[in-house]
């Protein structure tokens, strides 16, 4: 390679962002991709693990995928992965990354000391297979199939009953050296039936025929199902989870798969708490398998576990995901006001604040409700996030609740004396239903706007009280005031300059 292809290379990868680890972890090893290659079906292995399964699982799953069950038939070596793995994980925007460049090192080197990877170091990930053995089963059948086509022949077009003329079945003239395919004992069997006899014993026994051929064939699913069920709880005691889903998907009977899935989806919750490297994957694991689970009952617990894992681990989105879209009864509003209470725990910011209100709307018990909301109330007041606080109010239940929280919130703002504020105020006054109240308030803002000495606002508030005394009163007080208020500015300037001199002095 060129050294103008390398420096091309190493700039593309230099203007991108690091890789997750998630991205680069083999679904075998659950480790770091040392030498990836991808499959016909798009997803990427470590090449030793993978001619491992080839090798040494069980027949029925060695040749499919892991993730999405795929036949795995063509596989290829991932160039453009092991570029990112060196340019974006070993390597960060050009500089060597220390902490990745050991966990590479440290994979790459238990790969090459592994014993259990030595049978399959160069060789074909995936094994040729022989030929004798099909070749050998495809004669079989084709001398089955020319023996049975010598010895039933059909009869001529319209030919009557009456013109047939019976001749034994299988003669020895008809016989060829295809028949030395056939077993014996089988040759045997076919040759002492006559045609006529397998007729009429169809036709008279057709009911009774048709019952056991399907007594049979559900007796046969049974056993198959049970005998995939040992399967299922044998990879879940060797750890081999992928494994048991595999087995778990291939069982035809829903009573049996319930008693899979919930197995699975519990060794995934348990693998979680002890990996905790893994513990994404694994609860992803664990979210998929419950999702195969058709009894809701149980279902609904483990998806309620789940919740709970993520709110333990503070991974409080993805709870929120789970609780909202997947829990359908049990303890939802529990679990949602853990969520909103470990937001609410945290340092105050935008995110979170709007995180809680788009969670109070989904809870269902009314206290709870109005518990969060009060809570995120508080905390927007300490911090004067007024907008937010306006908001909280809105998610309460209880109209009496509301309408004192919005006369407390006009307090607050009244008593601010900023412009903005007081704006504010009076839209939260326009919310309150007591007309008396509102009289009222809209008095207070008046001479609050007399303080600043905005007379055209504090005239223009007093024309909203809708009681014609209090409004003649309130126009009377106000006119006395603004001398009085333009009075006290003028007589305490030169004081209000000496103090705030000696303020600095100090």
């Amino acid at each position: 390679m060129s050294w103008v292809s390398l420096t091309t290379d190493y700039l593309r990868f230099f203007f991108q962002s690091p890789l997750e680890i998630e991205a680069i972890t083999c679904p075998l090893t659950l480790k770091i991709l040392v030498k990836p290659i991808k499959t016909n079906c798009g997803h990427d292995f470590e090449q030793l693990a993978l001619a491992m399964q080839f090798r040494t699982a069980d027949p029925s799953i060695r040749d499919n995928c892991g993730l999405c069950r795929a036949r795995i038939t063509s596989v290829d070596l991932d160039n453009e992965l092991i570029k990112k793995i060196q340019y974006r994980f070993v390597k960060t925007h050009g500089m060597t990354n220390k902490k990745n460049k050991k966990i590479f090192d440290d994979q790459k080197k238990e790969l090459d000391k592994a014993e259990e990877y030595d049978d399959v170091r160069g060789v074909d990930v995936i094994p040729q297979r022989s030929a004798g053995r099909r070749e050998e089963i495809l004669e079989e059948f084709r001398g089955l199939a020319d023996f049975l086509e010598s010895s039933f022949p059909r009869s001529p077009p319209r030919a009557s009953y009456e013109n047939y003329e019976r001749r034994p079945a299988f003669s020895s003239s008809r016989s060829n050296s295809s028949h030395a395919n056939i077993p014996r004992r089988l040759r045997n069997s076919i040759s002492s039936i006559r045609p006529t006899r397998i007729i009429l014993g169809i036709k008279n026994n057709a009911s009774y025929l048709i019952t056991k051929l399907f007594t049979k064939l559900f007796n046969l699913i049974i056993a198959s199902s049970e005998s995939l069920l040992q399967k299922v709880d044998q990879c879940i005691r060797n750890g081999s989870l992928a494994q048991a889903e595999i087995y778990a998907s291939r069982i035809s009977d829903s009573s049996l798969k319930n008693q899979c899935y919930p197995k699975i989806a519990a060794s995934y919750l348990d693998k979680a708490s002890l990996d905790l490297a893994n513990f994404d994957n694994h609860l992803i694991s664990s979210i998929r398998t419950t999702r195969l689970i058709t009894n809701p009952h149980i279902k609904n617990n483990l998806f309620q576990q789940i919740a709970q894992k993520y709110i333990d681990n503070d991974n409080l989105l993805q709870a929120k995901s789970i609780v909202r879209d997947d829990i359908i009864a049990g303890n939802k509003d529990e679990l949602f006001e853990k969520i909103c209470s470990k937001f609410l725990s945290r340092e105050y910011s935008l995110s979170n604040t709007q995180e809680v209100l788009s969670i109070i709307p989904l809870i269902t018990y009314g206290t709870i409700k109005d518990n969060l909301s009060l809570n995120l109330l508080n905390k927007c007041i300490a911090i004067n996030d007024f907008e937010n606080a306006e908001n909280a109010i809105e998610k309460l239940c209880f109209t009496f609740r509301k309408q004192a929280e919005y006369s407390s919130l006009f307090q607050v703002l009244i008593n601010s004396n900023s412009d903005s504020n007081l704006h504010r105020a009076l839209h939260i006054n326009d919310k309150i239903e007591s007309y008396f109240l509102k009289n009222i308030n809209y008095r207070k803002v008046s001479f609050k706007f007399a303080e600043i000495r905005c007379f055209k606002d504090a005239y223009k508030i007093v024309s909203k009280i809708t009681n014609p005394a209090t409004r003649r009163f309130s126009y009377f007080l106000l006119t006395i005031k603004i001398p009085f208020s333009l009075l006290y500015s003028i007589v305490s300037f030169p004081f209000r300059k000496i103090i705030s001199w000696l303020k600095k002095e100090r």
